[in-house]
């Protein structure tokens, strides 16, 4: 793999092959952009390609001795950092050990922060001192969900390159060609993922989101109902806390596709369950677009809520009655 195949970033991949076609290298990059986007991928890509010993139109060849390491992640010149907590104090001074000296077998070193914004503001301040004095033979990417928490003084020392969705089209296009899946399949991966091109990959491969899926179209077709098979699966979600907003989400999705519905009428390529558009069609005209829009708002509430830490099966049942009153 290398920088041609990332999908959907083609102003920063172009960006890159600009950097390295001119050898006109900045010593440190942010690339910020939501989780799943293909931050890391890119990083990884461009670190090899920073350290191809023979690189091809401005990219990692894929076949040189510095090529084949990094696909084994066993390159002496390249450093990946990641925490799963924090990134602290510590991890940046020994960065700057290393950065003190030579590269073994390339002429650059090459270092990932994962995770940046989640370094401590006593090594952000380390690394602003590395940053401030530059070693022309180091290069540094660091990756990042919110720009906010870098400190200015570090990211105004950084080329920052930003992640964006990827666009339906292209999205849909690449998970038929790399599944071999139909269209159908693909839209649904494409809308659940918000473009999201990691994401979209990580769903596909996951019978747990399949599940999750199934389950929350379970619990959206008995929210009427309120039977004693509906409170069983209630109760399920009781166990499955750290899931909650996934379920919450993919439930309102469902009723925004009713929204949608109501509103533009029955335009399969902008509905995220298309399929169950007939369904939808059902439950939409049963309910209609104010009770819809109520919906959602209710649930909105609910995540709000449970994420203030209130009780939760009180706040489901709660946002449960609120939604049988309408």
């Amino acid at each position: 793999m290398s920088l041609k195949d990332v999908i959907g970033q083609e102003r920063v991949i172009q960006g890159l092959h600009k950097s390295l076609k001119e050898n006109n290298l900045f010593h440190a990059y942010i690339f910020e952009g939501p989780n799943g986007m293909g931050k890391r991928f890119t990083a990884i890509n461009f670190a090899k390609a920073l350290l191809c010993q023979s690189p091809t139109k401005y990219d990692a060849c894929e076949s040189c001795r510095s090529c084949k390491k990094m696909n084994t992640h066993n390159h002496p010149d390249y450093y990946y950092i990641d925490s799963e907590d924090s990134i602290k104090d510590g991890q940046i001074e020994e960065i700057q050990k290393i950065m003190s000296k030579k590269p073994y077998e390339s002429e650059n070193t090459v270092f990932i922060i994962n995770d940046a914004d989640t370094m401590t503001p006593r090594a952000q301040n380390r690394l602003l001192k590395t940053l401030e004095e530059p070693n022309i033979n180091n290069i540094m990417i660091l990756l990042t969900e919110n720009l906010n928490r870098i400190l200015p003084t570090v990211s105004s020392r950084c080329m920052i390159l930003k992640f964006k969705p990827v666009i339906d089209e292209m999205m849909c296009s690449y998970l038929m060609k790399r599944y071999s899946i139909d269209f159908k399949d693909s839209k649904i991966l494409t809308a659940y993922s918000q473009g999201r091109i990691g994401i979209a990959n990580n769903m596909y491969n996951s019978e747990d989101f399949k599940e999750k899926r199934n389950k929350s179209l379970s619990i959206v077709q008995r929210m009427t109902q309120l039977d004693e098979e509906f409170f069983n699966i209630i109760s399920e979600l009781d166990n499955q806390k750290n899931h909650i907003f996934e379920f919450l989400d993919m439930i309102e999705y469902w009723y925004r596709d009713m929204v949608m519905i109501l509103s533009a009428g029955c335009h399969e390529d902008l509905l995220m369950n298309v399929d169950h558009v007939d369904t939808l069609l059902q439950e939409a005209n049963k309910i209609g677009y104010e009770k819809a829009i109520r919906i959602i708002s209710l649930i909105e509430v609910a995540k709000k809520e449970i994420s203030m830490n209130l009780n939760f099966n009180l706040v489901i049942k709660n946002m449960l009655f609120k939604i049988q009153e309408g």
